[in-house]
């Protein structure tokens, strides 16, 4: 369960009563703050920006403060999520304060109604989720029943949990970052290695949570790569660099059967594709090579006749790219094809 603190509350706070800013001197608790000369910019509307043939960018100051107040959007949005909320409305459609508050395991024996109060609160006041104020029920926003309704909700639950507790630590040091032009956020994880991906393992659950959301974009991704490419229609020896939980590599083995893959990824990470392979029945085509593409050599040239690098490409720098492409040039020619999936194949002609 996901606790907020007094500190949280009092985000959530802010965020809903943005309006409230002072604009003079001598607003109530106030003393000191610049005089606000025309108080009507509280009071814009939202959702007013980028109109044919007006303004470009942000015009109000709700559109302002929604980037402002964004880290206390991002748990709330996480609370919702790991406590429930939103699987809750949706199965049980709109629902009472207090049957959302013992649903969720919130109810508190000294009868303070406080963390319901501000979960619902910050949840309603960002707008997912929406208050029938004459029913005084509460009810999911139409885009997170749309994404349970079409099963996309466990992909955004997997990328809420990679935003708000993976990447969440590192962005204190943004700025930092900036100015140096190197990750300092690293510095938040345990390790030595000098990338995010290798110190994962080092911490309880993180490499779990990172692997979800991949398998999450792989399953959306691969089929429709498996749809268009002529690559693995025609190729027979497979490398997927990378592949993490063998998502790719089972989907591809399934469609086509002449394929057989070796999926190569770290050491730490091997028992989980081991799980996904033997439980599809794919150990006969699929196996595995464990050791990272970054530190260790590629396999020898002609061992493979296609080589897959599945979200590889838009995530490490271009030094790097540079590094991997100069390697599978030595392993044979290469031709690109590209779907438009954040998929690249790099196949041996």
């Amino acid at each position: 369960m996901v606790r907020l603190s007094a500190f949280a509350v009092c985000l959530v706070e802010l965020l809903v009563h943005a309006s409230s800013y002072c604009t003079a001197f001598d607003d109530a608790g106030c003393s000191g703050q610049s005089v606000v000369r025309d108080s009507s910019i509280w009071k814009a509307a939202p959702d007013k920006y980028d109109q044919p043939g007006g303004p470009e960018g942000l015009t109000t100051m709700t559109q302002l403060n929604n980037i402002i107040m964004g880290h206390a959007a991002t748990q709330i949005i996480l609370a919702g999520s790991q406590l429930g909320l939103f699987e809750f409305l949706h199965e049980n459609g709109p629902q009472t304060k207090g049957t959302i508050e013992e649903a969720l395991g919130l109810k508190r024996s000294d009868g303070s109604t406080r963390p319901i109060e501000v979960l619902l609160l910050g949840s309603t006041s960002i707008g997912l989720t929406v208050l029938d104020k004459r029913e005084k029920t509460y009810r999911n926003c139409e885009i997170i029943d749309r994404l349970f309704t079409t099963g996309g909700w466990r992909s955004i639950a997997d990328l809420i949990d990679l935003e708000a507790i993976i990447k969440y630590k590192g962005e204190f040091h943004f700025v930092e970052s900036l100015r140096k032009d190197t990750n300092v956020g690293l510095q938040e994880w345990p390790g030595a290695a000098d990338n995010l991906y290798s110190r994962l393992p080092q911490t309880p659950g993180a490499q779990k949570i990172f692997y979800d959301l991949m398998n999450s974009f792989t399953a959306f991704s691969i089929p429709c790569l498996s749809n268009t490419s002529k690559v693995a229609a025609t190729s027979f020896k497979l490398l997927d660099v990378g592949g993490g939980a063998a998502v790719a590599a089972i989907h591809l083995a399934k469609k086509f059967q002449q394929l057989s893959i070796t999926l190569w990824d770290q050491h730490e990470t091997i028992e989980i594709p081991m799980n996904h392979i033997t439980k599809a029945g794919l150990k006969g085509r699929i196996s595995l090579l464990a050791g990272s593409f970054i530190t260790d050599p590629f396999p020898e040239a002609g061992s493979h006749d296609a080589v897959l690098l599945s979200h590889q490409a838009v995530i490490w720098s271009k030094s790097v790219l540079l590094m991997i492409f100069k390697l599978l040039v030595r392993m044979c020619h290469i031709r690109l094809d590209y779907n438009g999936c954040t998929l690249f194949q790099t196949v041996c002609v």
